[in-house]
């Protein structure tokens, strides 16, 4: 993700814009759609872009040092999923689970630590199968 914060009343001129461009789709804050599990915090800015898969946004216009990572992909995009791994105790030998966000991970962690979890976007019903025993209601 990159985020962009837009003089004020050039919102929609700005988002348009940048939505033109070849390799990258762009939102208004509120417009962000809700797989991003991002958008809604009043800290994010005006406008937020996501770069298509083997596209990356940046702000120099010499592109040839940068050497840095890339990340905030659309995580539909199947280059952007992951491999989860868990042995021990807390885990189900053996089992697979299906593909899940890593807005689960925290819950994950959570459960396993036998803490009480700060609100988040995660819901840990999505991989309570990943786990030997029962969550406690």
């Amino acid at each position: 993700m990159y985020l962009v914060d837009a003089v004020d009343g050039y919102e929609d001129s700005v988002t348009l814009s940048l939505d033109r461009t070849e390799g990258i789709t762009a939102w208004r804050r509120e417009q962000v759609p809700a797989q991003l599990h991002y958008g809604t915090h009043p800290r994010i800015p005006d406008v937020v872009l996501v770069a298509d898969s083997s596209w990356s946004v940046g702000t120099s216009p010499d592109p040839s040092g940068y050497t840095g990572g890339a990340h905030g992909y659309d995580n539909r995009n199947t280059d952007m999923h992951h491999i989860f791994y868990a042995a021990g105790p807390a885990f189900k030998s053996g089992y697979v689970h299906p593909p899940f966000e890593n807005v689960q991970i925290y819950g994950i962690i959570a459960h396993i630590l036998g803490l009480d979890p700060a609100p988040t976007d995660g819901d840990i019903s999505v991989v309570e199968d990943l786990f030997a025993a029962p969550l406690a209601e």
